[in-house]
């Protein structure tokens, strides 16, 4: 299977009161922009692309680690892309661990299925004691206006959260448009867009002001959940990704 073999390296570790980029190794299509400081003595990071999208046989490996004390957010430039493919898929597979007393802002930019796309993504995360996480995710339908609404071919995600190895959250996706009604009752339910918001560590945002604000979102159909070791998961099915991005800002400014 032909395609691109991506690699990310990403150290930080706290200098002079001060989050800093220790190291940083990537090959292509991986970029790093200068990292951008924040008030909060954080930093920033844009992960870009030189590819337009991500291509059939393409395989990406990503690692961070988040250095203790540190604080980092990581977004994208614009819409993770899975083009068309044959009979073959992409893939990525993250590591990502948050050492003690860091925070980590994981806010990638949505993923855009094409028509026949086929992607595999397995991220695992470790945090450690004192550690921080936000974690948001967030999936399109399709191009839409393309009419291509659920026309992907399949889509498959894992994730596992684990506090020094201890497990916290075990997430599995599994969308095959061919074999499942997803418009219909059970799954996006005349909904086109889904995204998650996972919350552990030093900032976990009080559950009543969680349903609040998704109260006032009436054209959202959401849930929230608690998980092992005090995390807190909220799960979204709305109609636009710019909407669910809003709406996962204002989640994460709820008091703790």
């Amino acid at each position: 299977m032909n395609g691109s073999d991506g690699a990310l390296h990403v150290r930080t570790c706290l200098r002079g009161g001060a989050t800093v980029l220790e190291d940083c190794f990537f090959t292509p299509p991986y970029k790093i922009a200068r990292p951008f400081p924040e008030p909060d003595g954080g930093v920033q990071l844009m992960v870009m692309s030189a590819s337009a999208g991500i291509l059939e046989g393409d395989r990406y490996t990503e690692d961070f680690r988040i250095g203790a004390g540190s604080r980092v957010t990581v977004t994208g430039q614009s819409y993770t892309k899975l083009f068309r493919m044959g009979t073959g898929h992409a893939e990525k597979r993250t590591r990502i661990t948050v050492e003690a007393g860091a925070v980590l802002r994981w806010l990638p930019p949505p993923v855009l299925p094409f028509a026949g796309s086929r992607y595999v993504s397995d991220t695992v995360i470790d945090v450690r004691p004192d550690g921080s996480l936000i974690w948001r995710d967030i999936l399109s339908c399709g191009r839409a206006g393309s009419g291509e609404v659920f026309r992907f071919a399949s889509y498959r995600a894992a994730l596992t959260v684990s506090q020094s190895g201890r497990p916290v959250l075990r997430e599995r996706t599994v969308l095959l448009p061919d074999e499942q009604p997803l418009p219909g009752l059970g799954y996006y339910e005349g909904y086109t867009h889904q995204a998650a918001l996972f919350f552990f560590g030093g900032h976990v945002p009080d559950k009543d002001c969680l349903l609040n604000v998704l109260a006032d979102v009436p054209a959202v159909s959401a849930g929230v959940t608690d998980t092992l070791r005090g995390g807190r998961l909220v799960r979204m099915l709305g109609t636009g990704a710019e909407q669910l991005e809003r709406l996962c800002g204002a989640l994460a400014g709820c008091r703790a």
